[in-house]
């Protein structure tokens, strides 16, 4: 008989919902950051911050991910749920997408900052796409999530005391 895996906590909460919170704010501030850094007038001024923020960001897509998993595995309820396989097929995804665009902004702004040319252009061009994948499937893989744990049914007895108060 083997034991659950024990599960990953933090403050003695659960460590995925901890997580996911600043994965799913990081990254899209990122994206958004790398976008922007295509302005030329914002390169040096957006550099430091998408720098540090495209590292953390891709601690914190990893942290989510295996948090995650352990999650899953932890809790029973979890590993027969078919819309947590469908989190998790995102997650596959975003986890692959998320950490390819952070590692190639932190080569555009770490070391072709300073380029200027075709390689710079492309460079860029190539993480502006890579930064809309990784928006869309933080948003995909947020809101499997969601819908897993907090079934669109599950609100209506709220809305209900909501609305009659």
């Amino acid at each position: 008989m083997s034991l659950p895996p024990l599960l990953l906590k933090i403050n003695d909460l659960p460590a995925h919902p901890l997580l996911v919170h600043l994965t799913v704010v990081l990254v899209p501030l990122v994206a958004l950051g790398a976008i922007a850094y295509l302005v030329p007038s914002w390169r040096d001024w957006l550099r430091w911050p998408l720098l540090v923020g495209a590292a953390i960001a891709f601690l914190s897509i990893w942290a989510s991910y295996l948090s995650g998993d352990n999650f899953k595995e932890s809790v029973s309820y979890f590993q027969q749920n078919p819309q947590i396989e469908k989190h998790e097929e995102y997650a596959d995804v975003f986890r692959i997408v998320g950490s390819v665009f952070t590692l190639a902004l932190i080569g555009v702004t770490g070391w072709l900052h300073r380029r200027t040319g075709t390689l710079r252009l492309a460079a860029g061009g190539v993480v502006a796409l890579l930064a809309v994948v990784t928006l869309v499937y933080t948003f995909l893989t947020g809101e499997a999530g969601a819908k897993a744990v907090y079934p669109p049914d599950s609100f209506q007895d709220a809305a209900v005391v909501v609305t009659t108060r």
